[in-house]
């Protein structure tokens, strides 16, 4: 067991250090004539280092570099794909889309990158809420709706709220309106602060 401890002491020595100097080896073997001494070989600078060692350490800095190289051509692949959409889209997007995620007068592809890495969700204004209610002319309460997300933390069941527009136009096909249709105003500056 003594043996075995000194032994994996210097093959743990070559991983992180490389080949072993003579004073090195006697010091964890405490003799020249250890058995242990036989499973390493001297290279050209007198230093010792085991052959299987040697050979796994060459391995694994081919395999870090080759991933490394691999993860280079992954961006790079990324990053072109992302020109070669922006290129062919930019031009087609219908300037009426109003989506919170893709900003149609974005002009150039370093903009457009940006909105698309970042959709994080925004919460809507009151003002939005409002003026979106009076756009579809819906009868939904804006400050109803506004409480009623603000209470419940901009979740949807268990889920993060990614679109309050699309949470609008589903209360219209759920909220029993039994007032008539009306359009509502800003309340006060201080109500959602």
């Amino acid at each position: 067991m003594e043996q075995r401890g000194q032994y994996i002491t210097l093959l743990c020595e070559q991983h992180q250090c490389g080949h072993i100097p003579k004073d090195r080896m006697i010091k964890v073997l405490l003799s020249y004539d250890n058995p242990v001494m036989t499973k390493f070989v001297i290279d050209s600078d007198g230093k010792y280092y085991n052959e299987r060692m040697d050979i796994e350490v060459k391995k694994r800095a081919s395999y870090c570099e080759s991933r490394k190289l691999a993860s280079h051509s992954r961006k790079i692949y990324v990053d072109h794909t992302i020109d070669h959409t922006i290129d062919h889209t930019i031009d087609r997007m219908d300037n009426g889309n109003s989506n919170d995620i893709i900003n149609t007068n974005i002009k150039s592809k370093e903009g457009m990158q940006g909105e698309i890495e970042s959709k994080k969700f925004i919460p809507p204004t009151i003002e939005q809420v409002i003026e979106y209610c009076n756009e579809r002319n819906n009868g939904i309460n804006p400050n109803k709706w506004m409480d009623f997300y603000i209470s419940k933390g901009w979740m949807i069941g268990k889920n993060k709220m990614k679109d309050w527009r699309a949470a609008v136009r589903t209360w219209e096909k759920t909220e029993i309106i039994s007032q008539p249709k009306k359009t509502w105003k800003k309340p006060p500056d201080n109500l959602y602060q």
